[in-house]
């Protein structure tokens, strides 16, 4: 048992109204909490409304990480962003993947801005990788697809 913050999830994407189920019970084997801050909101029905389960809570997250959680929204192609708080020996941070095949992007701390010495070298023989360098910096800005139930 490590240091237990706060995270906040958001998700976005196509979701098939079959594989809701299966996100929710990913989220309560969490604790996660939905928008009324209790597990009772997360409702499933026929009619469930994406925007009552596009972002969750977990008060009590062990170092912000929800690998499990992840590899469900990457199996269900989900993009995510995550948010944590700062726990006693480390920084807050958020992580955010597009499944636009570029992976997950995180930032932690100050550390957003900053380029290693071997990046800024492989990205001045390369004009294109220079481009994506400097895209990459800012994929915090970058949209979140809103999320949709299809059948």
């Amino acid at each position: 048992m490590g240091d237990r913050v706060s995270t906040d999830i958001t998700i976005g994407g196509k979701l098939k109204r079959a594989d809701v189920p299966t996100l929710m019970n990913a989220f309560m084997a969490e604790g996660a909490m939905g928008r009324n801050n209790n597990q009772d909101s997360i409702e499933l029905t026929e009619k469930t409304d994406p925007s009552t389960i596009d972002w969750f809570a977990i008060d009590e997250c062990n170092y912000g990480n929800i690998d499990d959680l992840k590899d469900v929204f990457n199996e269900l192609g989900l993009a995510y962003f995550q948010n944590w708080g700062a726990g006693g020996d480390f920084p807050a941070g958020q992580c955010f993947n597009l499944q636009d095949n570029n992976g997950e992007r995180e930032a932690v701390g100050e550390e957003e801005a900053t380029f290693t010495a071997t990046q800024i070298l492989e990205a001045s023989v390369d004009p294109g990788k220079l481009l994506k360098l400097f895209e990459d910096a800012e994929w915090w800005k970058k949209p979140m697809p809103k999320l949709e139930i299809i059948d």
